[in-house]
């Protein structure tokens, strides 16, 4: 969420603790224990969870451990089982999904074109220390990313 540019701030604000700002009742519950995904075992977990929810927001991508200054990637796609993570949540969700992409480079998620309940895809880099609120607001219309504003003049 972070990056590696700026040092470390005294607080950040995580995607979870921006929705629980907007939200009364949020369920977490990870697929993967970080971002390399390498066990599977959380899945079917977040998707009974997501089975059970209005909307799910799934957070997949990648970290300075995968793409960094001194690391090279050898493909474009989800590390470990996070494209699995994406297909099965999404496959039990009762809503409506979001897909948030962080990470610094590209992702290959072309696999999220052919699930129908992916309603929004949303790439915020490495968002930074507010992130999280920033993610929220964007997610519940409280600010358009796509509007910009300049000094007199209104839209």
């Amino acid at each position: 969420m972070l990056s590696n540019y700026a040092g470390v701030p005294c607080r950040y604000t995580s995607p979870l603790h921006g929705f629980q700002k907007h939200v009364k009742r949020v369920l977490y519950q990870p697929g993967c224990q970080n971002v390399k995904c390498v066990d599977k075992q959380h899945i079917e977990t977040a998707a009974r969870v997501a089975a059970i929810v209005d909307v799910v927001v799934l957070v997949v991508g990648l970290d300075q451990s995968i793409e960094a200054e001194r690391l090279d990637r050898v493909n474009l796609t989800l590390p470990g089982y996070q494209k699995m993570l994406g297909e099965k949540v999404t496959s039990s969700a009762k809503g409506k999904v979001i897909l948030v992409i962080m990470s610094a480079g590209p992702v290959d998620v072309s696999f999220a074109t052919k699930l129908r309940k992916i309603r929004a895809i949303l790439w915020v880099c490495y968002p930074g220390q507010d992130g999280g609120e920033a993610i929220a607001q964007v997610v519940f219309g409280h600010h358009n990313p796509s509007i910009q504003q300049s000094e007199g003049t209104t839209f």
